[in-house]
């Protein structure tokens, strides 16, 4: 499996120098994102050919990769819209935020914040990932200037045509902005606590993933109280 990510979790200095490749990486490392077809191109290198010897067994680790979250199926803006031959990999993408991404001069008086503060355990890095995974297959990410808006610990969703949801990683803090395109008395208390439970459960599953890992979860345990959430 080491290998396998290492075809598109790369360094730089180690991609391939066949142009085409090149601008795969490229691509994805900017954007965060890569088709179906690109991630194949990428597994035909001699390197891979040993551990994925056809297109069935690639089609098998996809799906694993899928699974473990590591390559997400967007939602999709419309049902008539098919994504299901792009993906997107939160854990590479390098593009930072846009300054103004949480400009309080920009979204302030429209926007309803919550943060998850861990306590007392110490979360990794790329397990913050999965907070972005799990809300990019509820939410659509939004699109600015034909880019997503997906950065590194980062992204901007729709959550239908007034309500834009942001959520940004910081240290031990998840930071989330739920913003009204009027006013913040205009957020529907309905949808913001969709929002807030869906993340609660994300959070949760994704602390019982990492608890479990280390052999440190039982089945009585309340993750809960590995963090406070707070309303502005």
């Amino acid at each position: 499996m080491v290998n396998i990510l290492r075809s598109f979790v790369t360094d730089e200095c180690f991609w391939p120098k066949k142009k085409n490749l090149a601008k795969i990486h490229k691509d994805l490392h900017d954007s965060g994102s890569i088709n179906k077809n690109d991630l194949f191109q990428l597994w035909n290198q001699t390197p891979f050919n040993e551990i994925m010897p056809d297109d069935d067994f690639k089609e098998y680790i996809l799906q694993v990769l899928i699974h473990l979250d590591i390559l997400i199926e967007p939602k999709r803006h419309t049902e008539g819209k098919s994504m299901s031959n792009s993906y997107l990999v939160p854990c590479i993408v390098k593009a930072l935020a846009p300054s103004n991404f949480i400009d309080k001069e920009v979204i302030g008086g429209r926007t309803l914040c919550l943060a998850y503060e861990m306590t007392d355990l110490s979360v990794p890095s790329a397990l913050s990932f999965k907070i972005i995974a799990a809300a990019l297959v509820v939410w659509p990410l939004k699109e600015e200037d034909g880019r997503p808006c997906l950065y590194y610990q980062s992204a901007l969703m729709n959550v239908d045509e007034r309500n834009e949801l942001r959520i940004l990683i910081e240290g031990q803090r998840v930071m989330v902005y739920l913003t009204n395109a009027e006013s913040i008395h205009l957020i529907s208390p309905d949808v913001a606590a969709s929002i807030q439970e869906c993340l609660t459960l994300a959070l949760t599953n994704i602390l019982k993933f990492y608890l479990q890992s280390f052999g440190k979860f039982t089945v009585n345990l309340d993750v809960s109280c590995y963090f406070n959430i707070k309303v502005d």
